[in-house]
């Protein structure tokens, strides 16, 4: 019992010397509304240090082959971007998040992600279909360039088959 007061015990000063210091995370001011952005948006003007959100949609063409697996890597090739999240795709069975190593991401410069994924879903899609997003922060004057290449794509067999990828860039809201 004790060495857990001793683990505890500064971590209890530190949130008592933050309420005094009118820092400590609370609920909302209420003075704002929930509906309202916490943040302006950023211009081009914007100072040094002010961050951009965008995302960069992941696409898979597998022709005509239903897709059951894939592993794609996206890399940053110019600009100062970060890749911050992962978020699922489109279509039945990669509407989950994809599998990818959080760690490497958040230390990895220049930015570059490696996704994967696979399902056992019946309805699996074929064509080109959205396999994820992934949300990027980006210096506010910063236009960052990506690309991506398919590692390995896979079909209900556990077969690879041919496939291509694309993406496509957007602003967060």
């Amino acid at each position: 019992m004790k060495a857990t007061t001793r683990i505890l015990a500064p971590a209890a000063l530190t949130l008592v010397a933050l309420a005094v210091a009118g820092t400590a995370p609370g609920p909302l001011d209420r003075t704002q509304r929930q509906d309202e952005p916490t943040t302006r948006p950023v211009s081009a003007s914007s100072p040094v240090g002010a961050m951009r959100f965008s995302y960069v949609d992941i696409y898979i063409d597998s022709h005509e082959r239903p897709l059951a697996a894939f592993e794609v890597e996206l890399r940053a090739t110019s600009g100062d971007a970060k890749f911050v999240g992962v978020a699922g795709g489109d279509a039945r069975g990669f509407q989950d998040p994809p599998y990818y190593d959080r760690r490497r991401m958040e230390l990895q410069k220049p930015a570059r992600i490696i996704i994967g994924a696979f399902s056992l879903s019946p309805d699996l899609p074929t064509g080109k279909t959205r396999v994820a997003r992934v949300s990027v922060a980006s210096e506010a004057n910063e236009n960052p360039s990506y690309a991506v290449r398919v590692i390995a794509a896979g079909t209900t067999d556990g077969s690879q088959i041919p496939a291509d990828a694309t993406f496509a860039e957007g602003a967060a809201q």
